[in-house]
């Protein structure tokens, strides 16, 4: 399997620890496309998405993107993921059960990064943009950490219980985190 390169630049929720309350707030709200950030003659602009839903300006940044630059001017690191290293995370894995999930996971991300460069190069309207972008970033989360939202994605399947029965079973899917692997320490190696 190859590398999954991401169009757009990805920041994980939890690699904002080094930000403080106020700004970490800000950074959840690009996230979730609750404000976007615009760019005046010469100056930034966060504005609530609610204000130019309808019209955004021609430069605008939103999501993990605004996020990224938002952090620059900040003066703080860069965090952002940019390329997911599969080979490397399959050869860590050493469980073939927890290689499974992962690897569901990471098809989930490749396939939403390749929906959202079509989507790109057509020039889709920015709202569906900004929303397979957002989900695109959820996908990366998931394959960081499955609980990170409190709702893990699961698995069903049967099993014979000892009556001869089948008994419906759920379990949570294994993520990165279960294996001790992280995306953006990853990044800096």
């Amino acid at each position: 399997m190859n590398d999954i390169h991401l169009l757009k630049p990805i920041v994980l929720r939890n690699s904002l620890d080094d930000m403080t309350e106020k700004q970490k707030k800000q950074a959840i709200r690009f996230l979730c496309n609750y404000d976007v950030l615009t760019v005046n003659k010469s100056s930034l602009e966060i504005r609530s998405y609610e204000s130019v839903k309808g019209r955004l300006p021609s430069i605008c940044f939103f999501g993990s993107e605004a996020v990224c630059i938002y952090r620059q001017t900040l003066g703080l690191p860069d965090i952002s993921i940019r390329s997911i290293d599969v080979d490397r995370i399959v050869q860590n894995t050493f469980c073939f059960d927890h290689l499974i999930d992962i690897l569901f996971f990471l098809h989930r991300v490749e396939r939403r990064n390749m929906r959202f460069a079509r989507l790109y190069s057509i020039n889709a309207p920015a709202v569906i943009m900004m929303n397979e972008y957002r989900v695109l970033q959820e996908y990366v989360e998931y394959l960081q950490d499955n609980n990170w939202s409190g709702r893990p994605i699961t698995y069903e399947y049967e099993e014979e219980n000892r009556d001869g029965k089948l008994e419906r079973r759920q379990e949570i899917r294994k993520s990165l985190v279960d294996i001790k692997y992280d995306l953006v320490a990853a990044k800096e190696e």
